[in-house]
């Protein structure tokens, strides 16, 4: 009796744009391009707006959950 396994690989290669990706420092960013987008939360380091085309999306991971924009 031997141990068969099968992997069904759900990741697609590479990133679609626009996404939403988080960092451990709690920044969640909008992505539009490569390394390039804009702050959607407060963080420690960043705030709400905040955009910059030199986010190290290494550092990133994708965000699952929801973000609701609200003009105050």
């Amino acid at each position: 009796m031997g141990i068969k396994a099968i992997v069904k690989e759900t990741a697609t290669k590479g990133t679609k744009y626009p996404c939403l990706k988080e960092s451990e420092t709690g920044a969640i960013v909008l992505f539009f391009a490569k390394n390039s987008g804009v702050s959607v939360c407060k963080s420690y380091h960043n705030d709400v707006g905040e955009y910059s085309n030199t986010w190290l999306e290494s550092d990133f991971i994708p965000f699952h959950g929801t973000v609701t924009l609200v003009n105050e």
